[in-house]
């Protein structure tokens, strides 16, 4: 996943940058903006998708197994089921996350409790 730079990764991600630099002094939030939800969501995910498709890089028929499918564990079953893996197996102690691991690409889940 080429990114065009500059680039703004993780939480930061939740919001519009509108000015940089050695002048910048205040951080000012829109009010729409739910940061306690898209916060988490945009480090989860580029986390995840990052440990999938720039370490573990899956290759055509090979299985990936993700261990906890919180924001960081289903960024890393999105990536997988964008990859050329076969298997996407999600292990966690929650069905609800399970079942979503599910729709977002999953291929078998098992629930570890």
């Amino acid at each position: 996943m080429p990114l065009p730079l500059p680039g703004v990764l993780g939480h930061e991600g939740a919001g519009i940058v509108t000015k940089i630099g050695a002048g910048v002094e205040n951080v000012a939030v829109d009010e729409s903006v739910p940061l306690e939800l898209a916060g988490p969501l945009a480090c989860g995910i580029t986390t995840g998708a990052g440990a999938v498709l720039n370490t573990a890089n899956p290759g055509p028929g090979e299985s990936v197994v993700v261990y906890g499918v919180g924001a960081v564990g289903l960024g890393a079953i999105m990536a997988a089921r964008n990859s050329a893996a076969a298997t996407i197996i999600a292990v966690d102690l929650h069905d609800s996350r399970l079942e979503l691991a599910q729709r977002y690409g999953a291929t078998h889940v098992i629930n570890s409790g």
